[in-house]
């Protein structure tokens, strides 16, 4: 198991280089309950890349790719719920794939303890057999296409795997309501269940405290806000994203992103509507 190491944020612009290119892909449609992104990231000078932090869970593979487009030297690692900005060290011609899931799910999906996950990767996850075949055949893929169209494959397993052991769980809808609410930012709590007794559903299901997951989720709104057009001013981003005003959001930045909002990190807003 590797701990997540993260920079002094007050370096995060010194450390941030134009390495490589993100992109989110078509889900299966089966699987968008629980997968909330099939990603890739094309690596193609060595440097490092800024992680912002989400609270979510990842699985994801990589590889090195040549000069004709084929892969070769697959690697497996799970990427665990993190709270604070982090950089990946990058080298050139290798490309990341994978799905990140929903928050709260990806514990459920991958058969783990999210709170033993937290800040952490894993390199050598064991996954549950239900996804071991489909998994097998990802890190057997020749290009880059053949790939993604695998982890289509994962995905839906997945998202059956996750959805049977949460209909064993009678709290699920209770807890997925106030995950809702915390993306929304309405801080709501739900009224069927004691909010202490929520408060630990949601520590053991997201890895997070209920209060860090409701402040990453509005430090993603903010920051998708910042990235969107037309620009907006930096008080009506900080109304609309839920905090308290545009001071109370200056310190929220620099703490899961190491930057102000008047010097935005290049690197992507992870979390959707």
């Amino acid at each position: 198991m590797q701990t997540i190491v993260s920079e002094d944020p007050g370096f995060a612009h010194a450390q941030q280089l134009p390495t490589s290119r993100y992109v989110e892909h078509v889900r299966p449609a089966s699987a968008v309950e629980v997968v909330e992104a099939l990603w890739s990231c094309r690596v193609h000078a060595d440097g490092r890349q800024a992680v912002l932090p989400d609270g979510r869970m990842d699985l994801f593979a990589s590889w090195n790719v040549d000069d004709h487009g084929r892969l070769s030297s697959p690697a497996i690692r799970m990427c665990g719920p993190s709270a604070r900005l982090h950089f990946v060290d990058g080298s050139a011609n290798t490309v990341w794939m994978g799905l990140r899931f929903q928050l709260g799910w990806g514990a459920c999906a991958l058969g783990v303890s999210a709170k033993e996950l937290v800040d952490r990767i894993d390199p050598d996850p064991g996954l549950p057999p239900e996804l071991n075949a489909s998994v097998k055949a990802v890190l057997a893929s020749s290009t880059f296409d053949e790939a993604l169209a695998r982890w289509g494959e994962v995905a839906v397993e997945a998202s059956r795997f996750a959805r049977r052991r949460v209909d064993a769980m009678p709290e699920w809808p209770a807890i997925q309501a106030v995950l809702a609410s915390a993306r929304a930012g309405t801080g709501a709590v739900h009224d069927a269940v004691p909010e202490r007794t929520m408060r630990r559903h949601v520590l053991r299901h997201v890895g997070l405290s209920l209060r860090s997951v409701q402040a990453l989720c509005r430090f993603q709104r903010g920051l998708r806000l910042l990235k969107g057009t037309p620009p907006i001013a930096l008080a009506a981003i900080a109304h609309d994203a839920g905090y308290a005003d545009q001071s109370h959001m200056n310190r929220e930045f620099k703490r899961y992103g190491g930057f102000s909002p008047t010097r935005p990190l290049d690197a992507p807003a992870t979390w959707r509507h």
